[in-house]
């Protein structure tokens, strides 16, 4: 989505984007909030800039054209055309061909509110495959009935506009599972459950930001949800009957600051599937001990509170996979020093995050861990990694940067699934409580794709990097090395190489045997002779961009490196040039 330029008139930026093949969403398998959009709208390249001064008819009819033309592209390969996004238009209906793009699957409409909803859902009606779609911000206040004519909707987004009522033709819509009303806070609660009760098919509902105060005894009628949303909102307590939501997975409850927090979790004990629980942001200054009641909770998250502790019980919710409590704000004072000692019994953690705590102790969060991927306790208090981890041998991700850490255990070795590690020191640390030395067995975790060693004290890196064929990003940013080793030269897959501020006196002669690295940072390495070091680096010709800042470079050299490289985006600080001193004396300032 281009920007809206400004000269010396608004312009009106028309984008209609047709996508010529279709694209899967990674997302996060732990992700507490169920409910998304059934695709990411990813936005490309503007097709019309259109005067704001020019007469409007004068304006739609130059739109209507630049959609014409994406549209008549798209029937070039109708086959593979599955996306239509229409964004920021002032035009009334959309060509009549539109029709003709059989294969469409979803269309997205962003901020177009002088578009007829009459003719756009009876064109829509004539796509068969269309299982996605978005109404986004077009301050719409009616939905047609003719929505009902997309039998094979399965996802209609509706967020942030001014609907006063909907239609009673979406309980006609038998295949529609996912309805998005954040955002449109003239819509009544009863009006709401009236509307969507009888879709049988529905499973995900977000009222996020919806101003609901109190969703009233009547909400039990949308028994058939798994997921909702009602984040956002002024909710204080839960209706005693939301026991009848037998089939209710994920609740999100975020930001609903004048919840009764003991009333809800007794509710929520009722649900008897119930997985998946957000009450961050509500500045909770404790967790009751009534969360233990739902037995079945797999993942929670706390983020965005004040909770000084869990409750001592926390580790009898045995089925939990993902716990996350970050501390957001770094001025809170309010942060946990410890967990209960019942955290043990968590085995079944699979994603463990706890950033930003005064924490520091590790023991306890990986002993008896065999499930666990995903940890991060970066920015904590933590001395030293406990041998413990050796147990977590499905890691993939850890992150225990700035801590107080100040040596590698040999029990890293055991995590031969790791692709990212980060073992960053804390930059206002002493020197004997950073990292000063790498064991051995670290350059054998054979899957690492990432390893940071920024900010410690680390003086040698061993020619067993070469180990780790599958690194792909090397940061070791303000260390004390002197000499990188030859083997770094045998990372087929590195991209990124980050040695700024060390020690440097040469860099590896073969460092061109790098084909994919793209950026290389070597600034303040004020030992590195630039005059031999410009052929090195001058070689490596898939650099795009290069940091050579604060090591004193003559203009000189630093052109020889942009005619060696002429893709790459340098970056020089603190360039001096050298002058003639105006005395003649030979004295150069």
């Amino acid at each position: 989505m281009k920007k809206i330029f400004l000269i010396s008139l608004m312009l009106v930026v028309a984008n209609i984007l047709v996508i010529a093949q279709d694209t899967t969403n990674i997302t996060d398998p732990y992700r507490i909030t169920k409910f998304k959009p059934r695709f990411d709208p990813t936005p490309w390249d503007s097709i019309a800039t259109v005067a704001y001064t020019r007469h409007q008819k004068e304006v739609d009819s130059i739109q209507i054209h630049e959609v014409q033309q994406r549209i008549e592209a798209g029937l070039k390969d109708v086959e593979n055309t599955k996306r239509l996004f229409v964004d920021r238009c002032n035009i009334k209906s959309l060509p009549a061909s539109i029709t003709q793009l059989i294969n469409l699957e979803e269309i997205i409409v962003n901020k177009c509110p002088e578009l007829d909803l009459n003719i756009l859902l009876n064109q829509l009606s004539a796509l068969p495959k269309l299982k996605y779609l978005e109404l986004n911000a077009g301050r719409y206040t009616q939905l047609p009935d003719q929505i009902g004519a997309l039998q094979n909707l399965e996802s209609l987004n509706l967020k942030n506009n001014k609907f006063q009522s909907l239609p009673k033709s979406l309980t006609s819509l038998k295949k529609l599972n996912s309805i998005n009303l954040a955002n449109n806070p003239y819509l009544s609660e009863s009006e709401i459950i009236d509307k969507t009760k009888d879709i049988q098919q529905l499973q995900n509902l977000n009222l996020s930001y919806c101003q609901i105060f109190d969703l009233g005894n009547s909400f039990n009628e949308l028994q058939q949800l798994k997921n909702l949303d009602i984040s956002y909102n002024n909710i204080t307590a839960l209706p005693i009957n939301f026991k009848e939501f037998s089939n209710l997975e994920s609740i999100n409850l975020c930001s609903n600051k004048s919840m009764n927090l003991p009333q809800v979790l007794t509710v929520l004990a009722t649900c008897p599937k119930l997985k998946s629980l957000d009450l961050s942001y509500n500045r909770f200054n404790s967790l009751p001990e009534e969360i233990i009641l739902i037995k079945t909770l797999e993942e929670i998250v706390l983020t965005g509170n004040d909770i000084l502790e869990l409750p001592a019980k926390f580790g009898d919710l045995v089925n939990l996979k993902k716990l996350e409590y970050n501390v957001v704000d770094g001025a809170m004072k309010v942060r946990m020093l410890e967990v209960p000692a019942s955290f043990k019994k968590l085995i079944n953690l699979e994603y463990l995050s706890l950033t930003g705590h005064a924490l520091s102790k590790t023991s306890i969060l990986f002993k008896e861990k065999p499930q666990l991927k995903y940890v991060d306790l970066s920015f904590n208090v933590i001395d030293e990694i406990s041998d413990d981890i050796a147990t977590c041998t499905q890691l993939t991700y850890l992150d225990l940067g700035k801590n107080n850490i100040h040596e590698i255990p040999i029990a890293i070795g055991s995590l031969q699934e790791l692709s990212v590690l980060n073992l960053d020191g804390n930059y206002f640390n002493k020197a004997d409580k950073k990292i000063k030395t790498i064991p051995d067995e670290l350059y054998n975790l054979k899957k690492l794709v990432r390893l940071s060693l920024n900010d410690n004290v680390i003086v040698d890196i061993s020619e067993k990097i070469s180990n780790l064929k599958e690194l792909q990003n090397l940061q070791l940013r303000d260390n004390l090395i002197a000499v990188l080793p030859a083997g770094i030269c045998n990372l087929k897959d590195l991209t990124v190489l980050n040695v700024k501020a060390n020690e440097l006196t040469a860099l590896p002669k073969n460092l061109a045997k790098l084909s994919k690295l793209e950026e290389l940072n070597v600034s303040y390495n004020t030992k590195l002779d630039f005059n031999k070091e410009v052929l090195t680096i001058g070689q490596i010709k898939s650099l795009k961009k290069l940091d050579i800042s604060y090591n004193n470079i003559q203009s000189l050299k630093e052109q020889q490196l942009k005619d060696y490289l002429p893709g790459c985006e340098i970056y020089n600080k603190n360039l001096k040039e050298v002058k003639p001193s105006p005395l003649g004396n030979g004295d150069n300032r």
